[in-house]
């Protein structure tokens, strides 16, 4: 006969060897937020002293950065104050995404302090490294061990190398963020997540789903079709889940749709001047220049001038202005 004794002690066991690898997991996060994260942070700090005479060489910062100021004028948030009035933000970083700017106007209420050039190059390190974390975590929870932590044993050269000021310099953590719903779903549905940790990594997706499109439209597009993959693929092979996978669907909808929410809630909030062009990068602007990426017959470039060329094309022309925001 087995003792109950000897039938706790597998489960000890693996109790025992788990929490010596998440406590592995912690102290390589720990080195990794003490070491690269730190010093690439301080790096960017080196140049606040020409946070006031140097302005960015992307468009879109510079009115970032003045809509903080208006944010700790104001308490408005995505808007710039302009001879007393309030301009929404897509009036002037035409094309552009509202996360950045959402971000830093929030940082700058809580801190009382218009935010600069390094906090944007700080802003950007911090959601690389989250990332970075994100997508390692999932990979240790999916039994991936030595994945995760050569992930973030390598990582840090390519996600926090260097910094800079422009939004492009966070996309490699918000691919990263987005990667977490697909495989959270998959790792779900196959067994490699527990009941109790499936579930929270999948409401984690979602949530990096809609930051991620809070940021850059673009990214978020590509997280929530992937994740929309996911979700029909596990359909035909379970497709007893239907339920559970049609919420998460729903979910995913949502998600995708929040930084049209935050605008709205903004338009609600504060006497705004009516806004003329869209919040957001735009989905026409991602679909047709991304077929220019490789050659082609009708001849699309994947570049911005040739965009705003084609735009200009249209009668009456689509643009008003050069769109350096794009």
């Amino acid at each position: 006969m087995i003792s109950d004794r000897q039938r706790k002690w597998p489960r000890r066991k693996i109790l025992v060897t788990t929490s010596l690898r998440w406590l592995v997991f912690v102290a390589c996060a720990a080195l990794l937020v003490l070491g690269p994260f730190n010093r690439t942070s301080k790096d960017a700090e080196r140049y606040g002293y020409l946070a006031d005479i140097m302005p960015s060489d992307w468009a879109a910062t510079n009115v970032w950065l003045d809509s903080t100021g208006c944010a700790v004028e104001r308490g408005v948030w995505l808007a710039v104050c302009e001879n007393g009035r309030l301009v929404p933000i897509s009036e002037r970083a035409v094309a552009d995404d509202p996360g950045h700017a959402l971000l830093l106007d929030l940082w700058s209420v809580a801190t009382g302090k218009r935010a600069t050039l390094p906090d944007v190059a700080q802003l950007n390190t911090l959601v690389d490294t989250f990332g970075l974390l994100a997508l390692a975590g999932l990979l240790f929870a999916l039994r991936a061990w030595l994945a995760a932590i050569v992930l973030m044993g390598l990582g840090p050269v390519e996600y926090l190398g260097w910094m800079g000021t422009s939004p492009h310099w966070s996309y490699i953590g918000l691919v990263s963020l987005c990667a977490v719903l697909p495989m959270a779903l998959a790792g779900r549905e196959l067994g490699l997540l527990s009941r109790r940790s499936g579930p929270l990594w999948i409401a984690a997706g979602l949530v990096f789903l809609a930051l991620s499109t809070l940021i850059r439209e673009s990214i978020g597009i590509m997280g929530l079709l992937i994740s929309l993959g996911a979700v029909a693929m596990l359909l035909v092979h379970r497709p007893r889940r239907i339920a559970g996978l049609a919420l998460v669907t729903v979910l995913a909808l949502a998600a995708f749709t929040t930084p049209r929410w935050v605008v709205a809630a903004r338009d609600a909030a504060f006497d705004l001047q009516p806004p003329k062009r869209l919040a957001t990068h735009g989905i026409s602007h991602t679909l047709y220049l991304g077929l220019g990426f490789v050659e082609n017959k009708w001849g699309i470039r994947y570049d911005d001038d040739y965009g705003e060329e084609i735009a200009n094309k249209a009668d009456p022309p689509l643009l008003e202005a050069r769109c350096g925001a794009l």
